[in-house]
């Protein structure tokens, strides 16, 4: 929502809050305050108090209802839902801003400027030869299918298949090991329906199994989510998985050692090389059965972090104690007489996100997990760079 001054020529005599209603897609659907404090909303139509408490007040705001492209509805200026009141708020389909300049009505998505009325972009696509956009028109909006999914900055026409994904991932684990338990499979089924974020979908469902204790798992599970760039159904079943195994164990720690123990276990155990290793040749797998897949894809841990990264591109923050390391072999994103690059491997971008969370730490500390090449499943030795910087790995 936002705040709303009571009288825009006296702020002193404050501000009141607007509630927003958002559908499955987060498109602003309704506006609302409570403004005389009652704890209902109350609802004025043809001047008659609809809501029964007959103090023949209104409030609400706005109300906004789209065509399937994100072309507002027009009911006529008569019409109880084309009443505004107060100010005329400018954010609508999407949750982004209208810009009524020119007359062009187009909504700012960031990335890309859109047009409702025709459903397509005026910019064209930055990823349009992506391998499952080549078919497409750079132009289309949420590949021709807005009822399912959304496109939230005009570069990611596939964002609410992957939460859905890790719904269905979530919901098939919980299923798979503990039939009986309800609670967080409902709060996943919901997820189904609307989809929330990643972090506010994985997040709800693990406070309704642990009681709130979910901090540990986010940190585990938001690691996760920043690893893929393939397949994205395979991601987000994978993430919701992992999501419902750190679940059952949170519940379980919870009834049995209750209290502030249950978080610093997680921690331990959710960063055993053992079990990190699993989610390496788990995401792995997934990545593989995509298609498209990185290089290598390792994991990292240091002090209770833990880490999990593909080979790419350096990373743009460079913990100080690696970029030490990095600079005796000339730098990074210097192409050593190896034939690799430094900063690029998977190791170097997993051990560099435990030291940025470590900066005390010295790369020699860094526990890895053996590197997988997702194309084929096979363990890959250390580059020559990797062994320079971790000593480690040498062994």
């Amino acid at each position: 929502g936002y705040a709303e001054p009571r009288d825009s020529n006296d702020l002193s005599k404050g501000f009141d809050y607007i509630y927003q209603y958002k559908d499955h897609l987060g498109n602003i659907r309704l506006s609302y305050s409570d403004k005389d404090g009652d704890g209902q909303i109350d609802v004025l139509r043809n001047n008659q108090d609809v809501d029964g408490d007959g103090d023949n007040r209104h409030e609400i705001m706005q109300v906004k209802d789209y065509y399937p492209f994100g072309m507002q509805l027009q009911y006529g200026k008569d019409h109880a839902n084309s009443l505004i009141t107060g100010r005329k708020h400018n954010y609508g389909f999407g949750g982004k801003e209208e810009n009524p300049e020119l007359g062009l009505e187009w909504l700012d998505f960031h990335a890309r400027n859109y047009d409702a009325s025709l459903g397509r972009w005026m910019n064209i696509d930055a990823l349009a030869d992506e391998p499952e956009q080549v078919s497409r028109s750079p132009y289309q909006y949420a590949w021709n299918n807005p009822i399912y999914f959304n496109d939230p900055d005009g570069n990611c026409p596939k964002c609410k298949q992957f939460v859905r994904s890790i719904a269905n991932g979530y919901v098939n684990t919980f299923r798979n090991i503990y039939g009986a338990i309800s609670s967080p499979i409902e709060t996943a089924k919901s997820a189904l329906t609307t989809p929330p974020s990643v972090e506010g979908f994985v997040g709800g469902a693990l406070n309704v199994a642990t009681g709130g204790l979910s901090g540990a798992i986010m940190n585990d599970v938001q690691l996760a989510s920043a690893v893929i760039e393939g397949n994205v159904e395979a991601a987000g079943e994978n993430i919701g998985g992992r999501g419902a195994e750190l679940t059952i164990a949170a519940a379980s720690g919870a009834i049995a050692k209750g209290g502030s123990n249950i978080v610093k276990g997680l921690k331990s155990s959710s960063s055993a090389s053992g079990q990190l290793q699993s989610q390496v040749e788990s995401i792995a797998s997934k990545i593989q059965s995509g298609g498209k897949s990185p290089a290598t894809i390792a994991g990292a841990e240091l002090n209770g972090s833990s880490a999990i990264a593909t080979s790419g591109k350096p990373p743009g923050n460079i913990a100080q104690s690696i970029q030490k390391a990095a600079d005796d072999l000339g730098g990074v994103g210097t192409k050593t007489s190896s034939g690799n690059t430094v900063g690029c491997c998977a190791e170097f971008r997993a051990a560099n996100q435990v030291l940025l969370e470590n900066p005390s730490a010295t790369p020699s500390q860094v526990k890895f997990t053996p590197a997988i090449r997702p194309r084929t499943g096979q363990v890959v030795k250390p580059c020559a760079n990797c062994k320079s910087m971790f000593p480690q790995l040498d062994k």
